[in-house]
């Protein structure tokens, strides 16, 4: 349908064909013609006039308010300290800035492409006007073109249909704008307006995309590329197909034509050169008779224009060009810091004030995001996306930062690479439902914690059925019984964690989860027991606010992303503020269980899991969860979580395939999901200081009893007894039951009689492992059998002491004491007392007693007491020692005597007992000499050994044995023995012996000469053992051992000697009943160890 404006010019052109039809005819003359073609244009002109402003002038859109005239402003978010994270645009991305912070090369570059008459005119270019409308008349083929002024009016108010009344209004716009506003604001109203291709509009955007700069930093170059691009911004586009100029024939053709220059082309045919944003130089024919065709770019015409309207000299223009033409362009990609959580807050900005607000309303929006914290997340994401690919067929992760105070989001990755497609990247996995494994465990043991249990409560962790069918098993299929709850979530234990799922109850269970902020959103009945092991979808940011209910010590924050927005002007539209009434949906005492037992390094396995969940430094808690499915009847991990926390933040990390393909068999959040979950959390809280949980009140500290977390009965025992933490109603009222208390005896190990000694009498407590609900079948029955395949329980004897008879009554050992004399006088400082002993089964022992006090006790023989005697008690007081043997089957019989205190003036006894005197001992032979000596009113303080009266050792403490060589200097020679006691009496004796030259016939392998095999001695007595060297052993000796091995294996270390000697000789003193076997540990000097042959000897 046509327009009255297209109607009135279709009958000015009818009218002069008519009127020229007549002239052709003679019927008019030319002057006629004129005038009635004149009158006609001017009458059609004036009404036209007329008629389109009556049309037009309602309809102009106010250019009163300059912002209106800027038109539409891109949205900013911001971290929380101003730094830029994206602007948010619609189809147009703008940021507007002042002129003088816009490169002077941009204006000058525009106009002098656009319209180097800017300055100059008043908005609109009458002669090109004129121009057009001869072109529209078709009296004329060249149309004008528009002003900056008219480009600006069309793109900021005008839609792009072809009309004269849009035109018009063009017209008329421009003319109110150059009334309204200088040049200058009209150039930065274009500058900022002007659009550069796909959403890209004004100059600081297009110089951030093209040249990752602001348009305030733009060079001659880069100022003509951004004027070359509006004329066509997508044909122009740096990103299209068209950057440089092309040529459309051949080689061959080029050569055949004799083209030389893009003229010569163009003269040719115009088609055979495609215009392009970039100039660019083209090679033809052989090397040596090349032909270089340079083909010009819309730049060069710009910086011709430059150049020739004086904006730049010659020599810039030059340097401009090769510039240009060597640019680089950045990658086209949105500048977005944070992608996922940009687009976390756009959603949350649409929803609140519309997209049409959030594209255009210039708001300026504050978030929580800390900037170094999203680095670090987005570097520890990255860091182990090739090493997770590689070893866990693991493409894909996220992370989420809180802070625990009040829900602040503090970082947000949401995949390991928003660009990438082939990861689904721009998909937000902290926002979609995964499988949170183990990692909701914590939640389903404070569910148990509100219902009174407690870290000390045991579970068995043994292979139990649910149900008819449901029979969970642990990630690593083994099962470890008895386990307390804390141990069982710090090992992230399957089965006990179904068991608390059960005891804590599902609905409660559901009704924790949801308070603390996980939407578990399918119908109560649809959840089981599996629940325990995660099995119910929840989102990570979710998750990581749930632990930070723990952190917070059960105060729950929604997650916060939005600090503050403000409108362009700077007016806040809404505001953060800390809520003035705290949400508390934990008992801060359940929350201080769980992070107890999170942040318990002890809790953790192994050294492994210890370092992958602690941070350096910081008192953290920290949990991983796998989730795995069936698959071909192989059961594959497909989502790895770990989620841990400080007093102050908390984070989680999932990473898994966000298209649901499983991981390797060997993924686990531990070694998936944790290493990123460290990296991020070391370097987040390197500044934070070290902050304990907060303790609240109630918490209460309880002994228990190990083996049932109850209290303990009066049979529990005293290893078996620990403190445990506990909320105050979770205290255990209950007392153990698991031990039966019996009287055993020691020897037989079989139950007490009435012939049973007192002394070989001891109360032993059994222990039987039974469930946490003895009455449930299936948990009872399974710990049952799990006790009696692996011999866990402790039986109790049925037989009795068959050991202690009526026929051993009267089998007491005998004992006396030989020293002191009865009613003789002691001194102090003490007394050494020496007993006779004789007994059947043996010697374990003798006690002591000072005046019926138990001062002393000897295991080992010759069972010498010491008594120490104090220097207060008075000269002629008058007391009691007295002395109990027990055999080795605990029977006992005792020896006293009565003593006073007094002066010590009697000397010591001493007597060489061995070797005898006058003995013939072969030189270099490494022997031995004992003494006997003892106080009959003290005790001894020390023996000097002397050897031809020069000194050579003392010995503090029996036996008071000197090892010594035989001399080789032939002939007799004499060892002294002196004794002293406390008060300075001394005695001596002497012997003498003969030293010979060796005629000994020994020889062969390293050996023991005494005692032969078989040997029998008495206990408390002493062995004699003699020990041969070879030549090559005695020549290259470090040291000799005499070692006696019993037959439980145990080995004991007699004596040991150094030296060359042929013959060495030893005493073994005292020994206690049993079968033994004699042997030489030879060690030589480079470190090689040999032994010699073994000599079975019995002690009785």
């Amino acid at each position: 349908m046509k327009t009255p404006l297209s109607k009135i010019r279709d009958k000015i052109k009818h009218e002069i064909k008519n009127k020229y039809t007549a002239y052709k005819k003679g019927e008019l003359s030319i002057w006629t013609i004129i005038r009635y073609t004149l009158v006609g244009i001017i009458s059609a002109g004036i009404l036209l006039i007329l008629l389109t402003l009556a049309i037009v002038l309602p309809s102009l859109p106010n250019i009163d308010d300059i912002e209106n005239l800027v038109a539409a402003q891109s949205s900013v978010i911001l971290d929380r300290d101003g730094g830029i994270l994206y602007t948010i645009h619609g189809d147009e991305n703008r940021k507007i800035v002042p002129s003088s912070e816009i490169s002077p090369y941009a204006a000058e570059a525009a106009m002098a492409i656009e319209d180097d008459q800017f300055y100059n005119h008043i908005g609109i270019d009458v002669a090109a006007i004129f121009k057009a409308i001869c072109s529209e008349l078709g009296l004329c083929s060249q149309r004008g073109g528009s002003t900056i002024t008219q480009q600006f009016v069309k793109n900021a108010f005008l839609s792009s249909e072809r009309t004269y009344t849009r035109k018009l209004k063009e017209i008329i716009l421009s003319l109110q704008l150059e009334s309204k506003y200088t040049k200058d604001e009209i150039m930065e109203m274009y500058l900022n307006r002007i659009p550069y291709g796909s959403s890209i509009y004004g100059v600081e955007i297009a110089a951030k995309t093209f040249f990752g700069k602001p348009a305030a930093e733009l060079t001659i170059a880069e100022s003509a590329i951004l004027a070359s691009i509006p004329k066509a911004p997508t044909y122009y586009s740096p990103y299209g197909n068209n950057i440089y100029a092309q040529i459309n024939i051949n080689e061959s053709e080029i050569l055949g034509l004799g083209i030389e220059s893009e003229q010569d082309l163009v003269d040719e045919n115009p088609d055979f050169v495609s215009k392009g944003l970039l100039g660019k130089t083209y090679t033809f024919g052989e090397e040596g008779d090349a032909r270089h065709i340079y083909v010009k770019g819309r730049v060069d015409f710009v910086l011709d224009r430059m150049a020739e309207l004086g904006y730049i000299s010659g020599e810039e223009k030059s340097a401009a060009l090769e510039e240009a033409n060597a640019i680089e362009f950045q990658e086209f990609r949105e500048d977005i810091t944070a992608p996922h959580f940009v687009m976390y807050v756009r959603e949350l900005l649409e929803e609140q004030y519309g997209r049409e607000q959030t594209e255009k309303g210039g708001l300026r929006i504050t978030t929580t995001i800390n900037g170094a914290m999203q680095e670090a997340a987005d570097l520890a994401v990255e860091q182990y996306a090739e090493r997770n690919a590689t070893n866990f067929n693991t493409t894909n992760a996220s992370l989420v930062a809180m802070d625990t105070e009040n829900g602040q989001i503090l970082a947000m990755v949401g995949s390991n690479d928003y660009w990438n497609d082939e990861i689904d990247g721009q998909v937000n996995v902290a926002l979609r439902p995964r499988l949170p494994g183990s990692s909701f465990k914590p939640i389903v043991y404070a569910a148990a914690f509100l219902q009174g249990y407690a870290p000390t409560t045991v579970l068995y962790d043994v292979r139990t059925k649910f149900g008819s069918w449901y029979e969970p098993e642990n990630f690593d299929g083994q099962f470890r019984g008895p386990v307390t709850m804390r141990q069982a979530l710090g090992a992230s234990l399957n089965i006990p964690a179904v068991k608390t799922a059960y005891l804590a109850g599902i609905p409660n269970l559901l009704d924790l989860a949801r308070k603390m902020g996980i939407d578990l959103n399918q119908s109560d009945d649809w959840y089981g027991l599996s629940l325990g092991l995660g099995a119910g979808e929840a989102r990570l940011i979710d998750m990581v606010g749930a632990y930070s209910v723990f952190a917070n010590g059960g105060y729950k924050n929604e997650p916060v992303a939005i600090l503050k927005i403000e409108d362009r002007n700077g007016n806040i539209l809404d505001e953060y503020e800390e809520p003035t009434k705290r949400n508390l949906i934990l008992d801060p005492q359940v929350a201080y269980l769980i992070n107890n037992i999170l942040s318990d390094v002890s809790a953790r396995p192994d050294p492994y899991w210890q370092n992958q969940l602690t941070i350096p430094g910081q008192i953290n808690g920290a949990k991983t969860g796998t989730s795995n499915k069936k698959k071909n009847d192989i059961n594959y991990p497909f989502d790895t979580w770990t989620l841990g926390y400080t007093r102050n933040l908390a984070a989680g990390v999932w990473a898994g395939n966000a298209d649901g393909e499983h991981l390797s068999l060997k993924a686990s959040g531990l070694d998936v999901a944790a290493p990123i979950w460290r990296q991020f959390m070391t370097e987040a809280t390197k500044d934070y200081p070290q902050t304990p949980f907060e303790k609240p009140e109630g918490i209460k500290y309880v002994k228990i009893a190990k083996s049932s977390g109850k209290l303990p009965s009066e049979h529990t025992p005293e290893d078996e007894i620990a403190t445990g933490i506990f909320a105050s109603f979770g205290v255990p009222s209950e007392y153990d039951s698991s031990y039966q208390l019996v009287e055993i005896d020691k020897v037989s190990g079989k139950l007490a009689t009435e012939y049973t000694p007192k002394e070989a009498i001891e109360e032993k407590a059994f222990f039987s492992h039974h469930s946490i609900l003895p009455d449930n079948p299936n948990w009872e029955n399974a710990v049952r059998q799990w006790a009696e395949e692996n011999d866990q329980d402790e039986e109790v004897p049925t037989e009795y002491d068959d050991v202690h008879t009526p026929d051993t009554l009267d089998i007491k050992p005998e004992i006396s004491i030989t020293s002191p004399k009865s009613h003789s006088t002691i001194s102090p400082p003490s007394v050494g007392v020496w007993v006779d002993i004789d007994s059947v089964e043996g010697v374990s022992k003798v006690d002591y007693y000072w005046d019926d006090e138990l001062i002393y006790t000897s295991e080992t023989s010759p069972f010498k007491g010491v008594i120490e005697i104090s220097k207060s008690l008075k000269t002629g007081s008058e007391h009691t020692i007295k002395a109990v043997v027990f055999d080795e089957l605990y029977n006992s019989n005792q020896s006293s005597i009565e003593v006073e205190v007094g002066e010590d003036e009697t000397a010591p006894i001493i007597n060489f007992t061995y070797p005898g005197n006058n003995a013939d001992l072969t030189a270099g032979d490494s022997m031995i000499a004992q003494v006997d000596a003892y106080d009959p009113n003290g005790d001894i303080l020390k023996v000097d050994f002397y050897m031809d009266e020069d000194f050579v050792d003392n010995v503090r403490t029996p036996p008071y044995v000197l090892q010594f060589t035989v001399p080789e200097d032939l002939g007799e020679h004499t060892i002294k023995a002196i004794a002293y006691d406390y008060s300075e009496n001394e005695s001596e004796d002497t012997l003498s012996f003969e030293s010979e030259e060796s005629n000994s016939s020994l020889s062969g392998i390293s050996r023991i000469l005494e005692p032969n095999s078989n040997s029998s001695f008495d206990a408390g007595g002493t062995v004699l053992i003699q020990a041969y060297l070879s030549e090559d052993d005695r020549n290259d000796l470090s040291e000799l051992i005499v070692m006696a091995k019993k037959p439980s294996g145990t080995q004991i270390e007699i004596a040991s000697a150094t030296g060359n000697a042929q013959t060495y000789t030893f005493i073994w003193d005292s020994p206690t009943s049993d079968t033994y076997e004699l042997f030489l540990k030879i060690i030589l000097d480079d470190g090689k160890i040999h032994f010699s042959n073994r000599v079975p000897i019995v002690v009785r």
